[in-house]
């Protein structure tokens, strides 16, 4: 029993490392990828309210369609250029979002 043993101790010192491997390989995706999404949302807050002030103190004198219009296309070419994606509908949606915060602060002031 001990000959089968010392036979096969290599093949499964082989298997285990493929199985560790694999093992860490995994874990070390995953952490990257909430990494990367807690990053890309953080950068996105950040472009974002700094566009929306931008373009309150740039286009001050537009109306709210046309400013929002400014907002979409400056964020939507600062985040592509970073290479974070974002639907347009997800763009909006924190545009306005970062107004309304905006606006309260205004209220506050």
């Amino acid at each position: 029993m001990e000959q089968f043993f010392q036979t096969i101790k290599p093949a499964l010192d082989s298997l285990l490392a493929v199985v560790l491997t694999t093992v860490f390989s995994y874990i070390g995706i995953e952490v990257k990828r909430l990494y990367r999404q807690f990053v890309d949302g953080e950068d996105k807050k950040e472009i974002i309210d700094s566009t929306v002030r931008y373009v309150e103190q740039v286009y001050g004198e537009l109306k709210g369609p046309e400013k929002l219009s400014k907002a979409l296309e400056r964020a939507g070419q600062l985040l592509e250029d970073k290479g974070i994606e974002v639907t347009q509908d997800e763009l909006r949606t924190l545009i306005e979002a970062a107004v309304h915060g905006l606006e309260k602060g205004y209220a506050g002031a």
